[in-house]
């Protein structure tokens, strides 16, 4: 047996081996990704049993308890809520502010338009250039 031969044999073992082990490094990899997929999957359970817990324990305070906590001074309130809807909608300074704002939208929604339009214009001419020059050269029109 000359030193070719056994080169051979080596490799004609090696291969089969090299892929046993490869094979058995996947499997052991597949095992811990599942593992480690089932470890995160009991904490995530477990934190949404403690949020719901959580979430049982917080009270929504009333209007009046609020208005019961009070600073001493001149600081007034030291918690307050947003008026209600109707009061919010009786008062003139809330309506000029969200006309103002409605106004600034369709300011910004106009401008916005204007720019795509202007946009698309300016590609539609472009292609429109694009097909005269390509008709020059083929020589369908000068």
């Amino acid at each position: 047996m000359d030193a070719q031969s056994i080169w051979l044999l080596v490799l004609a073992v090696a291969t089969p081996v090299a892929g046993v082990v490869g094979f058995a490094v996947q499997v052991s990899t597949v095992k811990q990704t599942q593992l480690e997929n089932e470890k995160l999957r009991l904490e995530v359970e477990a934190l949404k049993a403690e949020r719901e817990m959580r979430g049982r324990m917080v009270k929504v305070a009333t209007t009046e308890e609020i208005l019961m906590v009070r600073r001493t001074g001149r600081d007034g309130p030291m918690f307050s809520r947003t008026a209600p809807e109707s009061e919010r909608n009786k008062n003139p300074n809330t309506m000029r502010r969200s006309l103002q704002a409605k106004v600034a939208e369709v300011a910004a929604i106009s401008a916005g338009l204007l720019l795509v339009l202007a946009f698309v214009a300016y590609l539609l001419f472009d292609l429109y250039r694009l097909g005269r020059w390509v008709l020059g050269l083929l020589g369908i029109i000068s």
